[in-house]
């Protein structure tokens, strides 16, 4: 049950999205910290993962999974709703948030960890893909195949395939995409067109959801090395990347591309004019 007042906050090294006024709490802790505390659950036992996930969301927020399937809120698609013939329709999700007995918010843990099964189920098979050339493991398939995210019809195909023993790589390559295109937009994790002030259009990667974030921090390491810390995107692109080592809060996160670099560039030129000046009328004043 998540009862009481929520609060928004946000994961460090995310990036408000300028279209909107966001005024959420910056975290401590970075978005793959945060998936890294939630996958934990995928190990546990029942009881053990209750505990785990009312930790997680007093700690860093809730999964949204709908109420009646456990499954990302945007998972049949948007709803088109009109509220009269004159006036532009508004995109509903394709269910509702679960609700408990008194009508407050909450969550299946069973459907939590199915989510985080299915997730974890795809950087493993891009892991094993990536470091290996014989056939991925049943169970890797499997977490992904049950995590109700794929339509039946693809489901079977797959299974019938495994059965046959001709589901070969490129046949898992074909699960791993397909399975990340239809995460992304059952959760509405999507590639769009932003124009910050002062810069030129940019193609940004906008998360609408929880569930969202948590995709775009598979997005980012998925078939990475283990020992790559982890998500973060950059202050001028709004794109995911990850960087060779851990980012110190003073550098700033910019990704390796020239057109950013030359952003992180002029900025420090800008902060180290501001302190020459304030600098200069000091002496002044003295």
């Amino acid at each position: 049950m998540l009862p009481g007042q929520p609060e928004l906050v946000s994961p460090r090294g995310v990036r408000p999205d300028d279209d909107y006024d966001s005024r959420a709490r910056p975290l401590g802790d970075t978005l793959h910290e945060v998936m890294t505390h939630l996958g934990e659950l995928e190990m546990m036992e029942r009881e053990a993962a209750a505990q785990q996930l009312a930790s997680h969301c007093r700690l860093f927020g809730a999964p949204d999974l709908c109420g009646e399937h456990g499954l990302p809120l945007w998972h049949d698609g948007p709803r088109v709703r009109r509220a009269s013939s004159r006036q532009f329709g508004s995109l509903n999700p394709s269910c509702a948030p679960g609700t408990g007995p008194d009508g407050a918010l909450g969550l299946k843990v069973s459907a939590v960890t199915k989510f985080v099964k299915h997730l974890r189920g795809l950087e493993h098979i891009a892991d094993h893909l990536r470091l290996r050339r014989e056939r991925t493991p049943d169970w890797m398939v499997d977490d992904v195949l049950k995590g109700g995210i794929l339509d039946e019809h693809y489901v079977r195909r797959v299974r019938e395939a495994r059965e046959r023993g001709d589901f070969d790589q490129d046949a898992t390559r074909h699960l791993l995409t397909y399975s990340l295109d239809r995460v992304m937009a059952s959760s509405w994790l999507a590639p769009t067109m932003r124009w910050p002030k002062q810069r030129r259009p940019e193609l940004a990667l906008v998360a609408n959801t929880t569930c969202a974030l948590y995709v775009a921090d598979v997005l980012a390491h998925v078939g990475a090395p283990d020992d790559a810390d982890r998500t973060y995107v950059c202050s001028a692109c709004s794109m995911p990347f990850t960087p060779k080592r851990r980012l110190k809060e003073s550098e700033g996160t910019y990704c390796r591309k020239p057109e950013c670099q030359r952003e992180r560039n002029r900025l420090k030129q800008v902060r180290r004019r501001e302190r020459e000046t304030a600098n200069g009328k000091h002496r002044e004043e003295a």
